[in-house]
């Protein structure tokens, strides 16, 4: 329930920032999780959520274009297809969504080097994939 009402603040904050009526979707995201109640992705996603809503503040304070947010979004999307196959295949788009996104959000501050930031993603998606993998 409490992933519900933090989805819904989400949903809120980021279209008080954005002006887009496509962040009220991390609604559906917060329903279904609270059907299936899966803590590690809720975890993940909680985590996700509080980047958005940063990026979308300080590119609202600062005046930049907040790249990444909307691949940010379909990542979040892209989890339900990795809770719903439990595959450790699934993970890759998960994470390749965030990683691409996270290099998007270096490259704001860092410019061409911040891109290697979303490098960083790659041990969390190894690690995952290698407990994945030992369950099935």
């Amino acid at each position: 329930m409490s992933f519900l009402l933090f989805s819904i603040a989400t949903s809120i904050i980021l279209f008080y920032f954005t002006k887009s009526y496509l962040f009220f979707s991390i609604i559906a995201i917060g329903i279904y999780y609270l059907i299936r109640n899966n803590i590690k992705l809720q975890s993940l996603l909680s985590l996700t959520y509080v980047l958005m809503i940063a990026l979308s503040f300080f590119s609202t304070i600062r005046g930049y274009d907040p790249k990444g947010l909307i691949l940010l979004l379909i990542s979040c999307f892209v989890s339900i297809l990795y809770d719903i196959f439990k595959s450790p295949i699934w993970s890759l788009p998960l994470y390749l969504l965030l990683g691409i996104s996270i290099s998007l959000i270096g490259s704001i501050k860092y410019g061409t080097i911040g891109y290697f930031f979303g490098l960083l993603i790659i041990p969390i998606f190894l690690k995952e994939f290698k407990k994945r993998g030992e369950q099935d």
